[in-house]
């Protein structure tokens, strides 16, 4: 029996010895392409060497060998952390952000509190939340993520990947105020490297989110005809550029045309194009640039009413940021019907919006679904003309605070085809939009259904209120129209 033992004594003491070289040869292979971050720029705290600092990396023929070593390696002795840790590292720079993970949590099972392993794997949730089409569940990685680094900077509060990490993935939650401290106390420990540089990017970013900061910069930029700046702007904050075109649109109205083709609303007319132009490159939404012709078509009558119209809305935000919302939808009314009449629907969704916030918690689109080049968009029809509304504008609306969209036309919930996923249609940019609940169509409707449908929306939403007190959910948020 003593012999027995010694000969297993012998063959793990030989397997856990060619399992180190299957890990040096695989750490060979890895760090000729580890960076020290993810795909999206997270830090890392893995075993292996940085060559040439920080830069980006694409998985090749090394990177395979490497995750044929370390399977050998944990083959032979499973409880090798840096084997784990190694192929967990491949995963994450394949893509593969799930095994990663997983990879991550088996060291965790077996060794506890490892902070390699939980900055790995907050690494890991957040680069599987921004590859994430569903809201719900992009969120919920994200808090994942969020949870490792609180745990990372509990067990070793110094740690600069995690701080780092927890700084990104608030700002990505939209808990800016919160980045900004964070930001903050990793720039008291670290100030001079390229990750600290990012970090002042990002604060940057942050600021220039705030609508009085981007509407400022709008301004400057457009006085002094800095077409850099304006670039600059849609590539830091490219989701306050659907607003600064808007605000740089009013500008120009508001000039009006007595500033002549050089005065001021000449300049905000040329911003809103600069960064529209940079908008459409980056994103490949042309919404905006239909807007711009919009206006450019106006007459100077037309443009006067606007004016008008536009004041009056102003007004009315006024009074909903006063608290005073229940004196809102009523007036909203003869609004809504002047910017139909002026072929204004960009903002008579903004109306919608309004209204929506102050009362309602179902917005009603009538209109119809077309596939424009391939692409779902909502057509909304006054008379004989056609105005449509695509995916890229749509999920740029904020529909946060309704509880259901009704789209009310034929086939609102169909779409192309495309990569085998299913015709969702319109539904994912309305749910991009924040909206929780959509009531779409899959088939043609008849004028006399559809009448009947949008009837029988207030007793349906009776109905899901009853239900969600039934089953505990506070129903007393959603009203009926």
């Amino acid at each position: 029996m003593t012999v027995a033992a010694a000969t297993l004594g012998v063959k793990h003491l030989q397997d856990r010895r060619r399992a180190a070289q299957y890990f040096t040869e695989a750490r060979v292979a890895v760090e000729e392409h580890y960076s020290g971050s993810s795909l999206n720029g997270m830090r890392l705290d893995l075993p292996f060497r940085v060559a040439g600092g920080v830069r980006s990396t694409q998985p090749g023929e090394g990177m395979t060998r490497a995750e044929m070593l370390f399977h050998r390696a944990l083959t032979l002795d499973e409880d090798m952390p840096e084997a784990r840790l190694g192929l967990a590292a491949v995963y994450l720079q394949s893509g593969r952000f799930a095994q990663a993970r997983e990879e991550f949590g088996r060291i965790l099972v077996r060794h506890g509190g490892h902070l390699q392993a939980l900055i790995g794997r907050a690494a890991a949730y957040y680069e599987e939340a921004l590859s994430e089409q569903d809201p719900l569940r992009h969120q919920t990685l994200l808090h994942s993520s969020l949870a490792d680094c609180n745990r990372a900077l509990q067990a070793e509060p110094q740690s600069a990947e995690a701080r780092y990490n927890r700084i990104w993935t608030l700002y990505e939650l939209g808990r800016h105020r919160e980045a900004l401290e964070e930001s903050e106390r990793y720039l008291e420990q670290d100030a001079t490297s390229i990750w600290s540089a990012r970090v002042r990017e990002l604060r940057r970013r942050m600021a220039l989110s705030a609508p009085e900061a981007y509407k400022e910069e709008v301004r400057r930029a457009a006085a002094a005809r800095d077409p850099a700046s304006l670039i600059t702007l849609v590539q830091l904050v490219p989701d306050v550029i659907p607003a600064a075109i808007r605000h740089a649109l009013q500008g120009s109205l508001d000039a009006g045309e007595a500033s002549g083709p050089s005065g001021t609303g000449a300049d905000y007319r040329w911003a809103a194009s600069t960064m529209e132009g940079a908008y459409r490159a980056a994103t490949g939404d042309n919404a905006y640039e239909r807007l711009i012709d919009y206006v450019d078509r106006l007459t100077p009558r037309q443009r006067e009413t606007k004016r008008e119209l536009d004041k009056r809305f102003q007004e009315l935000l006024e009074l909903h940021r006063k608290g005073e919302a229940a004196a809102v939808p009523a007036a909203t009314g003869p609004v809504a019907v002047a910017f139909e009449r002026l072929y204004d629907f960009w903002q008579l969704v903004n109306v919608h919006h309004l209204r929506g916030n102050c009362r309602f918690y179902q917005a009603d689109f009538a209109g119809h679904s077309e596939s424009i080049h391939g692409a779902p968009a909502l057509i909304l029809r006054r008379g004989s003309e056609a105005h449509r509304m695509e995916s890229g504008a749509i999920q740029s609306w904020n529909l946060a605070r309704n509880r259901l969209v009704v789209l009310a036309g034929c086939e609102t919930g169909t779409g192309p085809l495309a990569a085998g996923e299913s015709p969702w249609g319109l539904a994912p940019a309305f749910f991009k939009a924040g909206v929780p609940a959509l009531v779409l169509s899959l088939l043609p409707l008849e004028e006399a259904a559809l009448r009947q449908h949008l009837e029988d929306c207030p007793a349906c939403l009776e109905r899901l209120a009853s239900y969600l007190e039934l089953v505990g959910r506070p129903a007393a948020s959603l009203k009926v129209m």
